[in-house]
Order: C-alpha cells, then structure tokens, then sequence
C-alpha cells in the first residue's frame, strides 16, 4: 500500500520516507557513474540529483542554502553551466562558522517558502524507475523539468528568462 510524499506528491510506501527514493539513485549512481569517461559529467549528474531531490523537498534546508542550491540547479540546467566543482567551492560559505545549511523543522513543513510546489512534473521515483543506462539523460530531465515547475510557479527564473 502506498501514501504520498507530503513535498513532491508521488507515491511511497507507507513505512518507507521518500527519502528512501534518494538513496535509490544514489545506489544506482554506484553502478553508473564510475564507468562514465568524464569525471565532471559524473560529478554534474550527482549534484543534478541531490540539489532536484532538495528542491522538492525543502522542509528540511534553510531559505539561504535553498536560494544557492536553485541558483546553481538552474544555472546547470542553463546553456553555460560552469563545472560543478567550480559551483561547490563557491558555495561553500554556506556552512562557514555558525551558518546552518539543515533546517530543524518537521518533516513537510514549508512555512518558510510559502507557494512551494507540493507536485512535480518528475520526481525521484521517475529517476528510479528507468533502466540504469538511462541514469544521466533522466536525471538531467528531472533537473529541468523541475527548474521548469519552479518557474512557473514563480519561484525561479527558468534558463531561458522565463518565469512562467
């Protein structure tokens, strides 16, 4: 029997969070990543898949390390996408000294980004479910597809200047 994910709406099993449904790509990406040839595109497709899974589900991040995460999502998805380890070093300061990038909150609470999508046109589980060589092409749709929802919910300027 399955429930739904209070932040992205798909489907989960009702004893497993959907949480278990990021731990599933990641395992997956075991498999995949080391045999891609370019180690930036294998980079590229681990931050593609952690910073979408925490856009849909933001109850647990803070407003500033949500506003650095969808800046650096978008700018991937983008025409001119720097590398990511370029876009990690530079988001670094976001756990410097005291800062917080984790949110203590309950889990679905989105008080602090009212407006926020509660579905999505792919989730984690649309990742999950193709085969593994399909792994970087559905992470880079889901990656889109989601600055795509933002957009139009006008919480993010899309790649292409639109925000609806």
């Amino acid at each position: 029997m399955d429930t739904t994910c209070a932040e992205c709406g798909t489907p989960v099993p009702v004893d497993a969070p959907c949480r278990a449904l990021l731990d599933r790509l990641l395992e997956i990406e075991t498999r995949v990543l080391p045999h891609v040839g370019d180690a930036g595109r294998a980079k590229r497709a681990h931050y593609l898949a952690v910073a979408t899974y925490q856009a849909q589900h933001p109850s647990q991040v803070t407003t500033e390390a949500l506003e650095v995460l969808l800046a650096g999502l978008a700018e991937q998805v983008g025409p001119s996408p720097r590398p990511v380890q370029q876009l990690l070093r530079g988001a670094g300061h976001l756990a410097a000294g005291d800062r917080r990038v984790h949110r203590r909150a309950a889990p679905g609470d989105r008080s602090h980004v009212p407006g926020w999508p509660t579905r999505w046109t792919r989730t984690a589980r649309d990742v999950g479910e193709r085969p593994d060589e399909d792994y970087l092409t559905a992470v880079e749709e889901w990656a889109r597809a989601t600055v795509a929802d933002l957009a139009r919910a006008g919480l993010l300027t899309a790649p292409d200047g639109r925000t609806t």
